[in-house]
Parts: structure tokens; sequence; C-alpha cells
């Protein structure tokens, strides 16, 4: 009996990010695919290639992705395609870039978040639950977002939004800098729940 292998299979099907303008944008997909397969990435739904600020890579177990000193036309879908003779399989990236958000203004860190059971969320700032009174919570499926408005320079900090549910919990960080008068939102990350199957 001969192995044929098996299609690839991604661990992340989609997944939203949000980079500072001017910063590197780093999407680094695990995936499991035997014999390992052909990579396509594509942009708004046309073929998208390296350049001079785009490199793409790959080995056995990831394909990666990454664009330096990032502008607002970064900004888009972007969407892998991996393929070998036993199949294929698609994700998706959001990207979103923003500019430097000043003091006094509103910062938005936005996640999505899945699991089954759908799991409970928390945000947290430098490993306590956000402040209420200044912080709106958005939830909206599966997506969540926290608005800060007013930013002042001790707002600066790790946030966090955790995802739990009985299986277990996932994290996922962004950092806030203040700089003088101004903030920066570093990369954010989509939080994968555990399932229960």
């Amino acid at each position: 009996m001969s192995f044929r292998g098996h299609k690839p299979i991604l661990d992340v099907k989609s997944l939203d990010m949000v980079v500072v303008e001017g910063e590197k944008l780093s999407i680094n997909l695990p995936f499991v695919a035997v014999p390992k397969p052909s990579i396509t990435w594509y942009k708004n739904g046309k073929e998208f290639h390296a350049m001079e600020r785009v490199t793409m890579d790959s080995d056995l177990f990831s394909a990666q992705l990454n664009i330096v000193n990032t502008v607002h036309n970064d900004a888009g879908t972007y969407t892998i395609t991996l393929e070998n003779k036993n199949g294929s399989t698609t994700g998706t990236i959001k990207v979103k870039v923003i500019g430097e958000i000043m003091a006094g203004k509103t910062l938005r860190l936005p996640a999505t978040v899945t699991g089954r059971p759908f799991p409970e969320i928390t945000w947290q700032r430098e490993g306590h639950d956000v402040d209420k009174k200044r912080v709106t919570v958005i939830e909206d499926g599966n997506n969540t977002e926290i608005i800060l408005k007013n930013c002042l320079r001790s707002d600066h900090g790790k946030f966090s939004c955790n995802a739990r549910n009985i299986c277990g919990s996932k994290t996922a960080y962004t950092s806030v800098d203040v700089m003088g008068e101004c903030v920066s939102n570093k990369f954010w990350y989509k939080v994968i729940g555990n399932n229960c199957l």
C-alpha cells in the first residue's frame, strides 16, 4: 500500500491583524501537508508577489509573509492558497494599517475570538482588568474591541485579550507605547479559543 499523504491543513483559517504605519507586518501561518504544497499569495483577490518591501518564505511547516515600512496601501485582505496532489486549502488575513494615535484621542484595540463552546472574554492591562469607567468593551459575535477615549501617557503598557471556556484558555497581547504625546499600537493578532469536540 502506498502512502499518499494528505491535503494541506492550516492551523488558522482566518486572522485579523493591526499594524502601525511604518512598522513591520509579519504573517506566519503554520500548516500540515504531505507532500509540501505550492503556496500562492493574493491581495484583495489579485495574485501578490515578493517585491522591494515584501518577502515571502516557507518551510515544511509554515508560510511567512513580511512587509517592512508599512504604509496605508498595505491594508487589505490577504489570502493564501496551499495546494498539493491531495487537495488545497485557503486562509484569509485581514490587515489594517493605522497611524500614531495622539494623546487625547481614541485608542481602539480589536480582536477576533473563536471557540466551542464560545469562550468568556476578558480584557486586561498589565495583568489587571481594564478600568470599565474609562474603557468601553464591545462584543459582537466573534469580534471584540476595547475603546479608550482621551488617551493619557499613563495608558501605556501591555494589553491582553483572554478567551476562556471549559476546555482551557488562550491569550493574545499587544503593546501600547506612550512616547511624549503619542500612542503607538503594535501588532494585534487573533485569539483562537479551545474547542470541545
